[in-house]
């Protein structure tokens, strides 16, 4: 476990995490559990069965998730930039679930501290020529009363990330 006396951010913690992990497969958790761990098997088995070394969780290959309008839409134009720039089809790019062969992201260096961490990840794996498998998962929505931290500003955090490892990196 690894325990910092301040916030910096779920980047810089998923950052931290990579550092110290030890198995050849690396899966982000966050620890609200709006994701089910049950999925686990079903996130690895396309790395375990060598069909991929990146596996996002997509909330939205099952139907439109239970979440608010603002949440949504923020979600779904940040896929379409991602898809439109970087010419894959990706259905949720800001998933919490990433899976990644260790060797997928051993040389890929991520500034960003923020939420926008997953989406630099995200070009970044895309850049270097990672094909990203989706398979869908399960979602429990948590509400601001619950703790949800995520604000519309971290979409345009996002939209900036993108256009800048786009254009500029």
């Amino acid at each position: 476990m690894i325990y910092e006396s301040e916030k910096k951010g779920r980047g810089h913690a998923l950052k931290e995490g990579i550092k110290v992990a030890t198995g050849d497969i690396i899966i982000f958790q966050d620890a609200d559990l709006e994701l089910d761990p049950d999925d686990y098997p079903e996130l690895i088995r396309p790395i375990l069965e060598g069909r991929a070394n990146v596996v996002f969780g997509s909330r939205f290959l099952k139907g439109k998730p239970l979440m608010g309008f603002l949440q949504y839409w923020g979600n779904r134009l940040i896929n379409m930039t991602v898809n439109l720039l970087y010419r894959v089809h990706l259905t949720d790019v800001e998933t919490c679930y990433q899976v990644f062969r260790r060797e997928a992201i051993k040389d890929i260096e991520v500034r960003n501290n923020s939420f926008a961490f997953t989406v630099e990840m995200t070009v970044k794996l895309l850049k270097s020529g990672q094909k990203i498998l989706e398979i869908p998962i399960r979602y429990i929505p948590r509400g601001r009363s619950e703790g949800k931290k995520v604000y519309w500003a971290d979409g345009f955090s996002s939209l900036y990330t993108l256009i800048k490892y786009r254009f500029f990196n």
